[in-house]
């Protein structure tokens, strides 16, 4: 299903190509046959410049990586595809047989997440409240600004790093360290609050009075 073409590593013109890619650019056996292969792209000297490196008798580390690049079909739409590249000889030249995939569907599932990272990212960081957020295993995926200033844990560094290592709290009179509120969520599938009289320690330890909860964040199949 993946468009094929093969380019002559010399001339710099294409010498055959598969059906998918004359399905992928719209064209003929005959019109892009002999067409510089640099014609297919949308970023002209960026891919000149990538086809010249990998002509090299020994191409550079990295050329042969499949890359992104924007192409073009016959009637001038522009596209994103994934391109990967290998090379054999054909009457002692040669040749490139670079592998074309068209990712336009995932760019734009890409790009939906993002927006969808952003406005979450947006509304977190207008809450009053401090938010943390969690992996099952109880490891810091996220912090609004409110919690990295309470916990006195940039989000960079939190990161990774267990819940009770960032959230510190510990009772307020008997100093005894409060059971792991993501350990009682997912015990218990639904929202539990924090015990009375909680007190959070924060990394430089200044002590604050909390009162919060934890629920957990299911998706489409509870889960």
């Amino acid at each position: 299903p993946d468009a094929i073409i093969i380019t002559d590593s010399e001339t710099k013109r294409i010498l055959d190509v598969n059906p998918a890619a004359l399905n992928l650019y719209g064209y003929s056996y005959d019109e892009i046959c002999g067409r510089l292969a640099v014609n297919l792209s949308a970023e002209p000297e960026k891919s000149a410049k990538h086809i010249q490196r990998l002509s090299s008798p020994e191409p550079p580390d990295g050329a042969r990586e499949v890359v992104q690049r924007l192409h073009k079909i016959k009637d001038g739409t522009v596209f994103p595809v994934e391109i990967g590249h290998g090379f054999y000889t054909r009457d002692g030249r040669k040749m490139i047989c670079a592998v074309m995939r068209d990712i336009s569907k995932r760019k734009r599932i890409e790009d939906e997440l993002a927006a969808e990272k952003e406005r979450l990212a947006v509304t977190l960081r207008s809450i009053g409240d401090g938010v943390i957020s969690t992996d099952l295993q109880g490891r810091v995926v996220s912090l609004n600004k409110v919690a990295e200033a309470l916990t006195a844990w940039p989000e960079e560094e939190a990161r990774g790093e267990p819940l009770t290592n960032v959230f510190n709290i510990v009772n307020e009179f008997n100093r005894k360290q409060c059971e792991d509120p993501v350990r009682k969520v997912l015990e218990t599938g639904g929202i539990v609050g924090l015990a009375n009289n909680t007190i959070l320690i924060s990394r430089d330890g200044k002590e604050y009075v909390i009162a919060d909860s934890a629920a957990p964040i299911m998706d489409r199949r509870s889960n």
